[in-house]
């Protein structure tokens, strides 16, 4: 009730604002994506996607609105509703919800249900305008567990280092509990102690970013297809992450690596802009708990600043492991009602929009 109100609330608010407000403190803000998409698997690839051999029309569909006000320039609030791929139209998430208060013209202190600051594409995972993919590489940004959020506190801490090179210092502590389905598997997830540091270094022509995160998690997931299912499980979280970004001309580079005592996964992305076309090639691999990797040929079109449209054609090979958050499959092998392949094909066209 609280989810259907609060959307109803961010709807209402987007026609009062754009009749009434003129230079108050409002703004507000959409996004969203939908796509075709089908592979030569009859088993679901993708956690939270589910994505088979049958054309799907809304495997992707994302929708999204941001709302912030700003009522001085002490304090600021911000709230974030989506609907992920995952849910039903009727079914939106609060992605984040917080105020923050200005310390110092470098300093923010947020609280509240915040965006968990690991990756690089992180601060807009559900913007599919804002990255070059039609999905960022899943061997790194489906290792959370599925957690894109966390309720807690955070302090963020810019300083200009120079002219074009800007530092910025994230510490947070918060913990999570959710759950989700796909389809076969129930998820349920509560992550606490969440504890980590983001650390970041931007200038003009490159971004490193690097991260931690603990937390130690209950995990329990309930298979519908099998009589005996997997007892809650505790898992122990320590998470590394460290991401670079290169541009030369019209050459850019990107990858990023996470590793932890279970895992080890990576990929890089290499790409060409001609203005309005990019094409882009993405490799990667997963290590340990699953061993697969994937390549990634694809192309992005800008039609217009807000709107854009990938063409992608994506490998997936798998080498063995029976862990959901890692490989491509939205299920370990054991809970699959067919044996799978090791490889697949996926072929997606996605369009996505800001405003």
């Amino acid at each position: 009730m609280m989810k259907k109100f609060f959307l109803t609330f961010m709807l209402f608010s987007t026609q009062v604002i754009s009749i009434e407000i003129g230079d108050t403190d409002f703004s507000v803000s959409g996004f969203g994506n939908t796509s075709v998409t089908t592979s030569n698997n009859k088993n679901p690839l993708i956690i939270n996607r589910d994505i088979t051999d049958e054309t799907c029309f809304n495997c992707d569909t994302t929708l999204g609105l941001q709302l912030d006000y700003t009522p001085d320039n002490w304090f600021r609030f911000s709230a974030q509703t989506v609907k992920p791929p995952q849910n039903p139209f009727s079914e939106v998430d609060i992605e984040w919800l917080y105020i923050a208060a200005r310390l110092s013209n470098k300093t923010e202190l947020r609280a509240g249900r915040l965006r968990l600051p690991v990756f690089m594409a992180s601060p807009y995972y559900y913007v599919g305008n804002s990255y070059l993919w039609a999905r960022p590489p899943t061997e790194v940004y489906d290792s959370l567990f599925g957690i894109t959020s966390f309720d807690g506190v955070e302090l963020l801490w810019n300083e200009s280092l120079s002219d074009n090179l800007v530092l910025s210092i994230q510490p947070f502590l918060g913990y999570r509990d959710t759950s989700y389905e796909n389809g076969l598997l129930e998820t349920k997830i509560r992550a606490n102690n969440v504890v980590g540091l983001n650390l970041g270094l931007s200038s003009y022509s490159y971004k490193i970013n690097f991260s931690y995160v603990y937390t130690n998690a209950n995990l329990k997931q309930i298979s519908q297809i099998n009589v005996l299912n997997s007892p809650e499980s505790k898992i122990i979280l320590n998470l590394f992450s460290l991401g670079f970004e290169y541009e030369f001309e019209k050459y850019k580079i990107q990858t990023e690596f996470n590793i932890d005592s279970e895992f080890f996964n990576w990929y890089t992305t290499l790409s060409y802009n001609m203005e309005k076309l990019t094409p882009y090639l993405t490799y990667a691999e997963s290590h340990q708990l699953r061993k697969s990797n994937s390549v990634t040929v694809g192309s992005r079109y800008d039609i217009l600043p807000e709107l854009s449209i990938n063409l992608e054609y994506e490998y997936f090979k798998n080498y063995g492991g029976d862990y959901i958050f890692f490989g491509q499959y939205s299920y370990p092998q054991s809970f699959l009602p067919e044996k799978s392949s090791v490889d697949a094909s996926l072929f997606t066209v996605m369009l996505n929009f800001s405003f």
